[in-house]
């Protein structure tokens, strides 16, 4: 007969947990690190001023968590890119996305359609 091993309750106090978190921040940062989101982007878009949703193509998990950076930072000033809403969802490489299009700042853009 199996008897589970009774476990000891432990109590994390909000400093543990805000430790952790700015732990867990610095490693993102490390991995995912601003430069690094639009360096993404800029090879998403190639020489394109503009991409869809449709046309994205992510090759990892990796690529859908710096997509998923860049949506959340588009609010950040000076970003060589913007990013905009459409309505609905589409299923791209079997990830759930908004629709959305990801073009270029019109300073940025250098290159046509």
């Amino acid at each position: 007969m199996h008897q589970p091993f009774a476990q000891e309750q432990s109590v994390v106090s909000e400093e543990d947990i805000r430790a952790e978190t700015e732990e867990f921040k610095k490693r993102l940062q490390k991995v995912y690190s601003h430069q690094k989101i639009i360096l993404f982007v800029q090879e998403l878009l190639g020489d394109r001023y503009s991409i869809t949703t449709e046309e994205l193509r992510l090759a990892s998990d990796d690529e859908f968590i710096k997509l998923l950076l860049a949506v959340i930072n588009n609010d950040e000033k000076a970003l060589p890119y913007r990013i905009e809403f459409k309505e609905g969802y589409l299923y791209v490489e079997g990830y759930r996305l908004p629709e959305l299009v990801i073009a270029r700042e019109a300073r940025t853009a250098n290159v046509g359609k």
